[in-house]
């Protein structure tokens, strides 16, 4: 039997290396997306730190850091606002928590994390100082609940960038 060349397949190396997306073209859930998405800019990594800060967002205080009744006023808010307080929405969340989240949801793509990696760094020292501070911790339900909350998104973490954090 000969081998015969498939037909209908990729022809070269170079046509799988496009992009899946094209500047100027909006896809996804329009609350997910990072700034630079938003204005139709080309996307790295460090779109999907933002993406990913906006998840943890949610699931720390139980609503979107930037949904408005609109997919236009989502998008403006996403561009120009900065999100609630987490401590607004959720009094039992760290501060050194918040300020990861922060982190992740800055507008600008170079004040965010560099890496999954350097985010899970931060998750895993965040995870550590809330066990290794002792057995104060374990005394309150509101410390409880607190190092329960960085638990969860360190595993998050862990699920989102597959990094070893916690």
């Amino acid at each position: 039997m000969k081998p015969q060349k498939l037909t209908g397949g990729v022809d070269s190396e170079g046509e799988t290396m496009k992009p899946l997306t094209n500047p100027g073209v909006v896809m996804g859930t329009v609350g997910y997306e990072s700034p630079e998405q938003v204005r139709g800019e080309t996307v790295d990594h460090r779109s999907d730190l933002f993406s990913f800060g906006l998840i943890l967002f949610e699931m720390l205080c139980g609503e979107r850091a930037f949904h408005r009744e609109t997919m236009a006023e989502t998008m403006t808010a996403i561009l120009k606002e900065d999100p609630p307080e987490l401590s607004e929405t959720n009094d039992k969340i760290s501060p050194q928590l918040e300020k990861i989240v922060r982190r992740c949801l800055e507008k600008k793509p170079e004040r965010r994390f560099h890496s999954a990696h350097d985010l899970g760094f931060a998750l895993e020292s965040l995870s550590a100082s809330s066990t290794t501070s002792g057995k104060n911790l374990t005394t309150s339900r509101f410390s409880n609940y607190r190092r329960n909350c960085e638990t969860e998104a360190c595993k998050f973490a862990n699920a989102f960038g597959r990094i070893r954090c916690c």
